[in-house]
């Protein structure tokens, strides 16, 4: 298995708040990334991302190989429950990071299964065989006016909430 990460500032913020880290568990064959991008114009977006990151990398190790699906399903909410409390916390002691936030991706993939944590308006992709798919859909306004069909995917990609995450 082989993990790519990249991050992009875009063509309109003058920062980049995404943070992004990953790598093999212990057994060798099983894989997590996490991907976060602060919400931009909010106080702290580059703040609550990293946290957020850094939160899951301290977690991880703690993930049952010989666990159920549903202990799975527990560990991945456990550690957005964790990052959560924390980056509220921090914000709740720090006036000047009220409102911060953070879109999460985090990925395990163990004995050839991957489980998807989402949250947001960040995306997971599969990329296999030269082909890209993309595996989760947005947490947003827009995606809700195009899953209800009062949206094309490309009014979707020019309207003016279109980041507006739900």
């Amino acid at each position: 298995m082989e993990l790519f990460t990249c991050t992009d500032i875009g063509l309109v913020r003058s920062s980049n708040q995404d943070a992004v880290d990953g790598g093999l568990i212990c057994d060798g064959n099983s894989l997590w990334a996490v991907l976060c991008d602060g919400m931009g114009g909010a106080n702290g977006g580059n703040i609550a991302s990293s946290t957020t990151v850094d939160v899951t990398k301290e977690n991880i190790c703690f993930f049952d190989f010989n666990g159920g699906e549903y202990q799975s399903e527990s560990f991945l909410k456990e550690i957005v429950y964790k990052a959560n409390s924390t980056v509220y916390h921090m914000q709740l002691k720090n006036p000047e990071l009220s409102g911060m936030g953070t879109t999460m991706e985090l990925v395990l993939i163990h004995n050839k299964k991957a489980m998807i944590t989402h949250i947001g308006d960040s995306r997971v992709y599969l990329v296999h065989n030269n082909e890209i798919t993309q595996l989760t859909v947005d947490h947003s306004v827009v995606q809700e006016l195009v899953n209800r069909g009062e949206l094309t995917p490309q009014q979707a990609m020019v309207h003016p909430n279109k980041n507006f995450i739900t």
